[in-house]
């Protein structure tokens, strides 16, 4: 048996080209975070959200017996974009209300006014999350054709919004709290 062609070679660069413009792509919003919030400890926040998501989210998939190849790794750098996102926004709202609570009261509860400004978002976070479901998960009930191809991206990128709803509201929240 002579092999004709070897498509594994293909693959694996694919795959490494994927990861690599991650890996940049994850470098590259630091310094953009960073650039905007002027403070590496909230630049850290949001940047410790983005690996935690990506965990649960690998955690989702394992679960549901989703490999990874170029489309949900593909899936993942789109959703890696999302937890950035929503991690920035519910931390300048957290910061927000912390910097507007202590010129009015020095003595303020700032865990308590960290879990007032996340309750604040929450409802405009899930419309959020559930948009983007909307729009990926009905993929997975086109034709057989359609879900072969691209059930992985889509479940992988609810998975992806749903842990990163949860990061956003979850961790977040916890380390904006203590600095």
């Amino acid at each position: 048996m002579d092999i004709i062609t070897d498509q594994s070679v293909f693959i694996k660069e694919a795959m490494d080209s994927v990861i690599g413009n991650l890996t940049v792509g994850m470098f590259l919003t630091l310094l953009v975070i960073f650039f905007f919030l002027r403070e590496w400890r909230h630049t850290l926040i949001v940047f410790i959200s983005a690996p935690i998501a990506v965990l649960i989210t690998l955690a989702f998939m394992l679960m549901f017996g989703i490999s990874l190849n170029v489309m949900t790794l593909s899936a993942l750098a789109l959703g890696i974009g999302i937890v950035v996102d929503s991690a920035t926004v519910v931390l300048e709202n957290i910061l927000d209300r912390k910097r507007h609570a202590l010129r009015h009261n020095p003595q303020v509860d700032l865990v308590e006014t960290t879990s007032h400004a996340t309750e604040e978002l929450f409802t405009s976070l899930m419309g959020g999350t559930l948009t983007m479901v909307v729009v990926f998960l009905p993929i997975v009930f086109i034709n057989q054709q359609v879900k072969i191809l691209y059930s992985g991206l889509a479940f992988t990128i609810t998975f992806a919004m749903v842990a990163s709803l949860f990061v956003a509201v979850t961790l977040v929240p916890l380390l904006a709290s203590r600095i």
